[in-house]
């Protein structure tokens, strides 16, 4: 059981079933490495679970209609599952003891951060941060079944292959 808080937004969510997964990620080690599983199947799961985040953010993201000449803010939201950089340690929610995480993300420029938090002209209309906390019980339900589905295929995909190198 493992508990996650963030003061700032009023969060708090209570894990449980890490006994099952870690016995899951034991059995998985006698065909992969840590390296192998955090690519393979953490950082998918982890992708598919964070897929509520990415359509929220894009539905809440501003659009202006009438800019037809580059991209939308909307149309450059990424979402992707991986191990984490040096760069996401800065982050409250990314830890050293992490072996993937999901990420919903925009390119990083003066419109992406006045819009998700403000300016001292304009208000703030976060479109990333309000789309991760009213989909933390989706995610959650998502992950736990990405990471059966994945962990389950990779052992199978390892153990088979294995089995043919002898």
């Amino acid at each position: 059981q493992k508990n996650l808080q963030d003061n700032r937004m009023g969060f708090y969510v209570q894990l449980e079933g890490f006994k099952e997964l870690d016995e899951a990620l034991v059995a998985l080690k006698q065909y992969a490495t840590q390296d192998q599983v955090s690519r393979n199947v953490l950082a998918k799961a982890a992708k598919e679970a964070m897929m509520p985040v990415y359509y929220s953010a894009v539905e809440n993201a501003r659009y202006n209609a009438q800019n037809t000449s580059k991209p939308h803010m909307r149309d450059r939201i990424k979402v992707d599952g991986r191990k984490p950089w040096t760069s996401d340690y800065d982050s409250s929610f990314v830890k050293r003891e992490d072996a993937a995480i999901g990420v919903v993300s925009v390119p990083r420029n003066a419109v992406s951060l006045a819009n998700e938090f403000g300016t001292a002209k304009m208000s703030a209309q976060s479109f990333i941060r309000s789309s991760l906390y009213p989909n933390i019980d989706e995610i959650l339900v998502l992950l736990r079944s990405s990471l059966r589905i994945w962990i389950n295929g990779y052992t199978d995909k390892m153990s088979a292959k294995a089995r043919r190198k002898k």
